[in-house]
């Protein structure tokens, strides 16, 4: 591995037993686990060394052990946090489904995915790929960095390789860091409705009332006060709580901290991604990965609601039906920006 100069480039590397590839320039430096799930767990701003993506306290020997067999728990067993892919089942479910047992955030993020670096004059890449085990999918995906860039560009496809019509769920489950979570960081995107979690409640840590419809930013919490979404509340308590951000009029969003002055802007496409997950932890459960310690804010890109899996999709009408031998793609454009630059 050479010093590092001017411009991008992508390397290969190992860390406590496992394969890191790291993209970098001037601006940010981008690390990738492809044997597990293809996580991005690093998204550093490298002038104010800001890594965005949330890194759960742990080490990362558990990804070095087989994830339990109960489907229900192999997603968090393996969870340091970051930014995953997750297809054909989002959120946190247990059920039985074409003669197959599907759990949390099944499946992409448990599989090890192939991958190929790559430099090229003024723009480093990495490719990856993987197929799925319980489904006839493929998945690939590229990310790119240009010289002196901020932003990092996702280029993915996801391939129907049967000739059968199969529904799914596409999430980007993406966790910002504690910096992008506390109290008065704004969430700023253009949407028309937000639709709490339930009933019943996310979880007994919820501090949204459950099933309530409104107009973005506002909600209401259990005590049935207005709460402002496009702010991150003070919360008095431990939160693990959902919502639904709904009529995008736009494919993206802005999160921003003003007491580190950085801000990370995301571009999706809306007709692939019509929803937005909002995930809060403050504390989070007392149960693994969080075990209360964890504090962050997830802002999540779906094709659909709610975070309790693919059957849940399929009965509310918004899982998407790919078709046999269809492909669908996506491109996502990630800008991390200090508050100077913004």
């Amino acid at each position: 591995m050479s010093a590092f100069g001017c411009g991008a480039r992508a390397y290969a590397w190992r860390y406590q037993g496992l394969t890191v590839v790291t993209l970098e320039n001037e601006v940010l430096r981008v690390s990738v686990l492809p044997e597990k799930g293809s996580d991005v767990v690093e998204l550093r701003h490298k002038p104010s060394d800001v890594n965005v993506l949330l890194t759960v306290p742990r080490g990362w020997e558990a990804l070095l052990r087989p994830p339990p067999s109960s489907p229900l728990a192999a997603f968090y067993a393996t969870y340091v946090g970051g930014w995953q892919d997750v297809l054909p089942s989002a959120g946190e479910a247990s059920f039985r489904f074409r003669g197959a047992e599907w759990g949390t955030n099944y499946e992409t993020p448990l599989l090890p995915w192939r991958y190929r670096v790559s430099q090229a004059a003024g723009e480093a890449s990495v490719e990856l790929a993987t197929e799925l085990v319980r489904y006839p999918f493929k998945v690939e995906k590229v990310l790119r960095l240009r010289d002196g860039s901020d932003t990092l560009v996702v280029e993915e496809r996801v391939t129907n390789l049967s000739d059968e019509d199969l529904e799914y769920m596409w999430l980007q489950h993406i966790v910002f860091a504690d910096s992008l979570a506390r109290e008065g960081c704004r969430v700023d995107m253009a949407a028309g409705t937000v639709l709490t979690h339930g009933p019943p409640e996310f979880s007994e840590l919820s501090f949204l009332k459950p099933g309530t419809l409104s107009e973005w930013p506002y909600s209401v919490s259990r005590s049935g006060e207005r709460v402002d979404l496009s702010v991150v509340p003070k919360f008095s308590g431990r939160v693990y709580d959902m919502a639904y951000v709904m009529d995008l009029s736009e494919g993206r969003f802005a999160v921003s901290s003003p007491e580190r002055e950085v801000s990370v802007e995301v571009e999706f496409p809306r007709e692939v991604f019509r929803y937005v997950w909002l995930l809060y932890l403050n504390g989070g459960p007392c149960q693994p990965p969080w075990h209360g310690r964890v504090r962050g804010l997830g802002v999540m890109p779906c094709t659909s609601y709610p975070a309790r899996g693919l059957l849940r999709a399929i009965e509310n009408e918004t899982a998407v039906v790919l078709r046999g031998g269809a492909s669908v793609s996506a491109e996502l454009r990630v800008r991390v920006s200090s508050g100077a630059e913004t």
